[in-house]
C-alpha cells in the first residue's frame, strides 16, 4: 500500500512547472517547490513531507524529501547527485549516499512560516 501511495505522490506533484527545476545544484529549489505543492492541496491523509539533506562534500548539501507513509519511511531523490540516479524508495534500500540524512531545519522553518 504504502508503495502505491509513494509513486502517487511522486505522480502527483511532480508537475510540469516544477520539471525546469529538475538539475543538478538545483535540489534545494526542486524541493522547496514540491513541498509547496503538497501543502497547497493539503496533503495526503497519513502521509507526513519533510525536507531533509545529506554532505556529499565537504561544504556541500543535497537536499531531498522523508516522506512517512503509514508506518514507512521513503526517500525520494529527485534530482541525484553528480553519478547518483534519483531515487524513491525505502529508506532501508536508500543508496549509501542518502543515508545519515538530517532535517533540513531553514527549509523546514521557512516552510512552516508559509503555512
Amino acid at each position: 500500500m504504502s508503495k502505491e501511495i509513494a509513486y502517487e505522490l511522486v505522480r502527483a506533484f511532480d508537475t510540469p512547472e516544477i520539471e525546469p527545476l529538475r538539475k543538478h545544484g538545483w535540489c534545494r529549489l526542486f524541493v522547496g517547490r514540491w513541498l509547496y505543492e503538497f501543502d497547497a492541496s493539503g496533503g495526503f491523509d497519513g502521509v507526513t513531507a519533510s525536507p531533509v539533506q545529506v554532505n556529499v562534500h565537504t561544504g556541500i548539501e543535497h537536499s531531498f524529501l522523508r516522506l512517512k507513509i503509514a508506518d514507512q519511511v521513503w526517500l525520494y531523490d529527485p534530482v541525484g547527485v553528480e553519478s547518483f540516479e534519483p531515487f524513491l524508495g525505502l529508506e532501508s534500500e536508500a543508496p549509501l549516499h542518502l543515508q545519515g540524512y538530517r532535517l533540513d531545519t531553514f527549509m523546514e522553518n521557512d516552510r512552516l512560516t508559509k503555512r
